[in-house]
């Protein structure tokens, strides 16, 4: 992505925030301000929010060129963001675009105000806390809390290990992507040796008052959700569900006698299906979340293309038009 286009993702993103934002003002304080009104604090937004990134992005850019160290040029550049976006709301203007604003001037004049070392030392940075907040979003968008009965939720953690041949709300998307099991066989040019093999580890958590015999149950239903999407749990996966709730929190005292709460069998239906969805939804949107990575003797794996996944689905009707 190249910088214009950069500006204009981020350029769109402040502005969607930046109408959520004084939108939201206007639905908290129950008040339509006029005409005149709302265009003077719309324009203020904007105007206040640019020009407290700027003034913070100025005195950042003086402080890298006299202060030539290393480590204090990185612990600023951290820190930044966060004095940008704090002076924009302390003026009662939009802290998102001054944050923007701040980071546009600094890319601008970081190659003449930083050292060299600077430089470089700040892509391994931010790459590693772009590699953190990813995997924080990629644990966030995996865990599912779809609601079920009676106010009760449910979560399921995964991790997406395993072979078949990838299903997505009924759309064959492994195999229009041409990477299945037995796409060989079936295309009559290799031998039997294609496996649907890998350990898919998945944990499923509730605070709905499950005994430890229906929690069981709960994690045998993780299956189902791993089949709509493909799945076949080959005969080396090495597949482990766990199920855990957390009610009952007094269950494990000792000096006393406890007692338990627990719903009944016949309410258990709810919580079945409930696992089933997130499992599934988890895992897909697990795989949509990932990246493509490289680990242990340069074995790469190519994350799952959003350009194509979507041509699949749209393809088979999954799409809204």
């Amino acid at each position: 992505m190249g910088p214009r286009k950069h500006l204009l993702a981020l350029s769109t993103l402040a502005a969607g925030l930046l109408a959520l934002q004084f939108t939201t003002a206007i639905v908290v304080s129950g008040e339509i301000p006029s005409l005149w009104t709302g265009v003077t604090e719309f324009a203020w937004l904007i105007l206040g929010g640019v020009a407290a990134g700027v003034l913070v992005a100025v005195l950042v850019d003086w402080f890298d060129r006299s202060i030539r160290d290393t480590a204090l040029q990185l612990m600023v550049s951290v820190a930044t963001p966060y004095f940008a976006y704090l002076l924009g709301e302390s003026l009662r203007s939009s802290g998102v675009l001054a944050t923007v604003a701040c980071g546009l001037y600094l890319g601008r004049t970081r190659s003449e105000s930083f050292t060299t070392e600077a430089r470089m030392d700040s892509r391994a940075l931010w790459n590693t806390i772009d590699f953190v907040l990813n995997s924080l979003v990629f644990i966030v968008v995996g865990l599912q809390l779809p609601a079920v009965l009676d106010g009760y939720t449910v979560g399921v953690l995964v991790q997406t290990n395993f072979g078949g041949v990838l299903t997505i709300a009924g759309a064959p998307v492994g195999q229009e992507l041409g990477q299945y099991y037995l796409r060989k066989e079936l295309e009559q040019s290799g031998s039997a040796k294609d496996k649907a093999d890998g350990s898919c580890m998945i944990v499923v958590a509730t605070d709905a008052p499950l005994l430890a015999h229906q929690l069981k149950r709960l994690a045998h239903r993780v299956t189902l959700g791993l089949g709509r999407n493909g799945s076949i749990s080959g005969n080396e996966s090495g597949d482990i569900f766990i199920a855990f709730s957390t009610a009952n929190s007094g269950a494990a005292a000792a000096e006393h006698v406890v007692d338990l709460k627990m719903l009944p069998n016949d309410s258990l239906d709810p919580v079945f299906r409930a696992t089933v969805e997130a499992t599934e939804e988890a895992i897909v949107n697990a795989m949509v979340a990932a990246q493509d990575m490289t680990g242990v003797d340069d074995h790469r794996v190519i994350a799952l293309p959003h350009a194509a996944l979507r041509a699949v689905l749209k393809k088979y009707g999954r799409l809204n038009p």
